[in-house]
């Protein structure tokens, strides 16, 4: 059986729905094998009135979570940011947890032009300042149906604004840090 870690009650009823045994929310922190997990939240175009609506009148429940993943084996805490757009809850949980990586889904993807439901360059550069001596890796590049922002553009993008914190994987590459 394979542990499934999901964000709150209505994505583990979902999960044990369909088959999964263990399933384990994470909804207000949990503690798993040593790591600690605690949910963050995201801004995935619920806030944006044209998102929200095509979300609805498609059935699309557009609540979206990140992680922050903290372990003592590690340097520091891990923040995978979720499909979200930069906006204020970011910002406070880097301040609250304070991570050495920071994983952003970074391939703008839009529900229909010019209303983002994930990060795009703006978001990466002003993110990328802000945290100057962490490291963001940007993701759900050119594997999103619906992204503008391609991995090959990101890279340029970055190298364009000095963003010397910003790492953007080729395909099935690992990055340690």
């Amino acid at each position: 059986d394979i542990p499934v870690i999901v964000s709150n009650s209505k994505d583990a009823w979902f999960m044990n729905d369909i088959g999964f045994k263990t399933v384990i929310n994470a909804q207000g922190g949990v503690t798993f094998k040593d790591i600690k997990i605690s949910v963050t939240d995201c801004e995935h175009g619920d806030g944006d009135p044209v998102v929200h609506k095509i979300f609805k009148d498609k059935g699309i429940d557009g609540t979206a979570h990140g992680f922050v993943l903290e372990s003592k084996k590690e340097k520091g805490a891990f923040y995978l940011t979720g499909d979200t757009i930069l906006y204020e809850r970011v910002f406070e949980a880097i301040e609250k947890f304070r991570p050495y990586v920071i994983a952003v889904n970074a391939a703008c993807a839009q529900m229909c032009p010019s209303h983002s439901i994930m990060m795009g360059l703006d978001d990466v550069r002003v993110l990328c300042r802000y945290v100057k001596n962490i490291s963001i890796v940007a993701t759900h590049l050119d594997c999103v149906s619906h992204a503008t922002v391609s991995a090959d553009s990101l890279r340029a993008y970055g190298k364009l604004e000095s963003l010397t914190n910003l790492f953007v994987p080729a395909q099935k590459e690992c990055i340690e840090f």
